[in-house]
């Protein structure tokens, strides 16, 4: 039998991932609630999200589900591990005169009843391309248990989920992961759960505003690099970073589309509880 979840907890702890609330919290300022996106439109669609519902958005960044949410009428518990994407959120609540959005700083390793989400105080629970816990099978439980009628999360159909596979390979870097919605598919059957899957294609250059950017940014997810490694970047810079035009402005960007898809994983509670549901 092969242990899916040691196998996640191991290519987690080996990836370069921005798990830490500092990580976000220097982000915040530039992110964007990226509502326009055919990923926003593909998961907006397909969460299937009723009149009246009460939602747990889980990595809630700076409100791209939480806030169109709101203004459909929808009580929604935003959990993030980074204050100021909380903070972020918080402004465009004022500003936009929202008052049914919850703000919990928390994370997927935490005690959510001690946060205040209790089991099943939630009609849908959510994770849109947040799912970075080291314990996969405690998250899907978490989100199994706090929703009264329905999960949707996304994860990475490539073997990394926030990064170019050119790169890796360029770098000489292996990786231990295929896809990682595999491990979340496999884990929810050994606990009973048959879960739908359709894709999501969320196809774009990668951009930055200029060179000196595009490698902090990228050194930022890969963590420490050699050597040799800097030499390998510095080089597939040189042949792939371009200079590119986008709302006016100058930038670089990388001279291919990087043709990402994500996995729209969703469950419904009429199917029968995990064996071991807490």
């Amino acid at each position: 039998m092969i242990d899916w979840n040691a196998k996640w907890e191991k290519m987690q702890r080996l990836r370069a991932l921005p798990n830490q609330a500092a990580f976000w919290d220097k982000v915040a300022p530039q992110y964007g609630k990226r509502i326009g996106t055919p990923y926003y439109a593909a998961f907006r669609e397909l969460l299937d999200v009723r009149p009246g519902e009460r939602v747990l958005d889980v990595g809630c960044g700076s409100g791209t589900f939480a806030i169109p949410l709101a203004h459909e009428g929808h009580e929604v518990v935003a959990l993030d591990i980074s204050p100021v994407m909380l903070e972020r959120l918080r402004e465009q609540m004022e500003a936009d005169k929202l008052s049914t959005i919850t703000l919990v700083q928390g994370s997927w390793a935490d005690n959510w009843a001690a946060l205040g989400i209790a089991p099943g105080s939630v009609d849908i629970a959510i994770a849109s391309r947040s799912l970075a816990a080291f314990d996969l099978r405690d998250a899907l439980l978490k989100l199994h248990t706090a929703a009264r009628r329905r999960i949707s999360l996304t994860l990475s159909t490539e073997a990394h989920p926030l990064f170019d596979a050119r790169i890796l390979k360029a770098l000489g870097r292996e990786s231990e992961s295929t896809a990682d919605y595999i491990y979340a598919i496999n884990i929810l059957y050994e606990l009973g759960i048959k879960a739908e899957v359709r894709l999501i294609g969320a196809p774009r250059y990668d951009m930055w505003e200029n060179r000196e950017q595009a490698y902090k940014k990228t050194t930022d997810i890969l963590g420490q690099l050699t050597p040799q490694e800097h030499t390998l970047l510095e080089r597939y810079f040189d042949e792939h970073l371009i200079p590119w035009e986008a709302d006016g402005k100058t930038c670089v960007a990388m001279d291919y589309l990087r043709d990402r898809r994500w996995a729209f994983i969703s469950w419904d509670k009429e199917l029968p509880a995990p064996r071991d549901f807490r």
